[in-house]
């Protein structure tokens, strides 16, 4: 998407590569989703930042948070926000992180998430 960069150019591409309807969804959704800079607005105050009410963009700050599990701060910041979320999205977050970096789970946060809804992970 980055490198297309305009949005009629990245239309043309999803509709030849999704189909029409799953690229006209995808286009109205990705004009009013959370942005990148919402997500970064979060990570430097996760304690009181705004947080998405739709699920989709709860979903794309969980996925935005797991594509840079490697840095730190990301880390940081989503064991903040395990006790912010809903609990279906920290338990999503909580999965796909330790997926993409087995050590969330020396996170203090992590392990006192998973230590009273580790059931709801199997």
């Amino acid at each position: 998407m980055k490198k297309l960069g305009q949005v009629p150019l990245l239309e043309e591409v999803a509709v030849g590569t999704i189909g029409e309807g799953a690229a006209m969804e995808f286009m109205g959704y990705s004009q009013n989703a959370i942005s990148e800079k919402q997500v970064n607005e979060i990570l430097n105050d996760p304690e009181n930042a705004a947080l998405p009410h739709r699920l989709g963009d709860q979903y794309a700050l969980i996925s935005h948070l797991c594509s840079r599990a490697t840095e730190k701060n990301v880390r940081k910041g989503a064991g903040v926000l395990l006790s912010r979320l809903p609990i279906e999205m920290s338990v999503l977050l909580v999965r796909d992180l330790l997926k993409v970096h087995p050590a969330f789970a020396a996170n203090p946060q992590c392990n006192s998430f998973l230590g009273e809804h580790g059931e709801l992970l199997n």
